[in-house]
């Protein structure tokens, strides 16, 4: 075989190579990772308190942080537990006042567990509202109320977001989930608070003509 007949082969493997091994090259440039759970945290949600009274509930909400910085809702994909499932039940977000004590809630995703939230659950033996005394306001205006949890125990805690919030005369005063009361015409109405079986008194609220 002349020289330059074998030199012309040697070009023509070289090239050959060549093509195949620039795709190799870009498919190994172009791999990508798989982000990796590194963290979670857990928060109460629609509550200012970690406050359970008995046979009523929170919200939770479980945040993943990844290794490409993102942090999305996980609250689907945990599986929660709870230290002391006679003191509070957890199952899908949502954690359910048992008995009287504390249990540390968790969330549980890929081997990572957030750290432990404290709930604490109360047996309440009353409900006071305040205001304790009647009030007055004018058609339009506001008013807060307040709900506090007397427990067996003689301690007290704020569970207004626990509680179900009531007028019974709506067409004079309504009531929100968060005890804020809105004048609607001149009048009276009563307004109570309840959770766990137990009903406050009634506390008066008078309705004035603007």
């Amino acid at each position: 075989m002349k020289r330059k007949q074998i030199r012309f082969l040697g070009y023509l493997l070289a090239a050959t190579l060549t093509v195949a091994l620039i795709p190799a090259m870009t498919g190994c440039g172009s791999k990508t990772t798989t982000p990796v759970l590194t963290s979670i945290s857990v928060t109460i949600i629609r509550s200012t308190t970690n406050i359970v009274t008995m046979h009523s509930t929170l919200q939770l909400d479980a945040t993943g942080t990844y290794s490409d910085g993102t942090t999305p809702d996980v609250s689907s994909l945990v599986v929660w537990g709870s230290s002391n499932p006679t003191v509070a039940s957890v199952s899908n977000s949502t954690v359910t006042g048992l008995n009287a004590g504390t249990t540390n809630i968790t969330a549980n995703l890929d081997g990572v567990t957030s750290p432990p939230v404290a709930i604490t659950v109360i047996a309440l033996s009353s409900i006071v509202i305040t205001p304790t005394v009647p009030v007055t306001i004018a058609v339009g205006a506001t008013q807060q109320y307040t709900a506090t949890g007397l427990n067996w125990d003689g301690s007290a805690a704020d569970i207004s977001s626990q509680v179900i919030w009531s007028s019974d005369t709506p067409a004079t005063a309504t009531i929100s989930a968060s005890g804020l009361a809105t004048a609607v015409a001149a009048g009276t109405a009563n307004i109570t608070a309840s959770a766990s079986g137990l009903t406050s008194r009634a506390i008066l609220l008078t309705v004035t003509a603007p």
